[in-house]
């Protein structure tokens, strides 16, 4: 099975979850396997894992995660456009949650 699609059932599976903390577990039980996943694999389970950890108000972790994120994708040649669309669905939750940067702010002051 394609490891994008397999993360792809992963992610619903853990998303149908009612405990968050269940589902952060399950995304990390299968990112310990991070060498046979692959970097588009893995990168779309991350920002599944950092959706989550949102809805558990861990603003801290998610924003290193994202960093980390953002730099594995600028050195990749051309990642799937799921990866994308996992990363900026992340990064909107992330914005929903921590709320605009502060420079948004410093511009129309």
């Amino acid at each position: 099975m394609n490891p994008v699609r397999l993360t792809s059932l992963v992610s619903t599976i853990g998303h149908s979850f009612e405990d968050v903390g269940k589902t952060v577990e399950l995304f990390e039980e299968v990112l310990k396997n991070r060498d046979i996943l692959g970097d588009d694999a893995t990168l779309c389970l991350e920002m599944d894992t950092i959706i989550a950890r949102m809805r558990l108000n861990q603003v801290t972790e998610c924003k290193s995660m994202l960093s980390a994120a953002r730099q594995k994708m600028s050195s990749m040649s051309s990642p799937p456009s799921i990866v994308f669309s996992k990363f900026y669905k992340a990064s909107a939750e992330y914005r929903r949650v921590a709320g605009p940067p502060q420079e948004f702010y410093n511009a129309y002051q």
